[in-house]
């Protein structure tokens, strides 16, 4: 189960952005539930609830939020899990500070927290860690060339959705792992749901399916893969997780806009 709640908990930042002009800020909670299709879950039983929180200055953005999930086992195992998430990235794509815990039953499994400083994206970038428990494996000290920031991704995924593509593919990183990402995009012009409110009317909406592929591993099967409904603004209407080990159902039912700062 390690990282496993984070993989989840971090799909929202591989979903919609624009760009730093084009987001609007806002908190989005959706409701958790098991994802009926799935075959070969290890949970019988999920239920739970996600809150989402974007918003921005002139310097950058800050995305936090925190998921917390109930787990039963096909066996009558329960499990409580607990995700928090507090990403920072400036808007020119150079510098991004983040902090990740994941928790499960009351105790910290996973805690990090650091920072990567790049002179520009189409150069090395530094990864300095404050904290880093509970993860496997060295701590990568050097961010390869080109790799894209949450924001980055997500600024792109939109603007190939804007220009009509149909595919789009990033390398992007989470704070601990460097993902290949692909991503297939489609117009939506079925119903909304019902918590996207009415100031909202006329946005543009797209589906994609967005797959994370280790990059050793970029011919084997996709270790996550996320579906879910985007609209031109930022914000992610229902959507699905699915792991080798658990697939969730989210459902969006609040949203809340903000005002966007005057940066001119």
């Amino acid at each position: 189960m390690k990282r496993l709640t984070i993989l989840l908990a971090t799909l929202l930042f591989a979903g919609p952005a624009l760009a730093a002009s084009g987001l609007t800020p806002h908190r989005a909670v959706y409701d958790m539930e098991r994802l009926q299709r799935a075959s070969g879950s290890a949970f019988a039983q999920v239920s739970g609830r996600m809150v989402y929180h974007y918003d921005r200055t002139c310097d950058g953005v800050t995305y936090n939020h925190r998921m917390l999930l109930d787990l039963v086992t096909a066996q009558g195992s329960e499990l409580q899990t607990e995700t928090v998430l507090s990403f920072f990235e400036t808007v020119d794509g150079l510098n991004l500070r983040f902090q990740v815990r994941e928790i499960f039953d009351g105790v910290e499994a996973t805690a990090l927290e650091g920072k990567v400083t790049r002179s520009d994206v189409d150069s090395p970038g530094r990864i300095t860690y404050s904290r880093r428990e509970g993860v496997e494996g060295d701590a990568p000290e050097t961010l390869p060339p080109g790799v894209l920031f949450p924001l980055q991704h997500t600024r792109d995924l939109i603007q190939a959705a804007v220009d009509g593509a149909v595919t789009h593919n990033a390398r992007t990183f989470d704070g601990d792992e460097l993902s290949l990402v692909d991503s297939f995009i489609r117009p939506y012009q079925g119903e909304w749901e019902k918590a996207v409110p009415d100031s909202m009317d006329g946005q543009k909406v797209w589906t994609t399916r967005v797959s994370f592929y280790k990059p050793d591993q970029a011919e084997a099967a996709p270790y996550y893969e996320t579906q879910m409904r985007f609209w031109e603004n930022g914000l992610s209407g229902d959507f699905t997780m699915e792991t080798t080990d658990l697939a969730v159902q989210a459902r969006l039912t609040e949203v809340e806009i903000y005002d966007k700062p005057d940066c001119d």
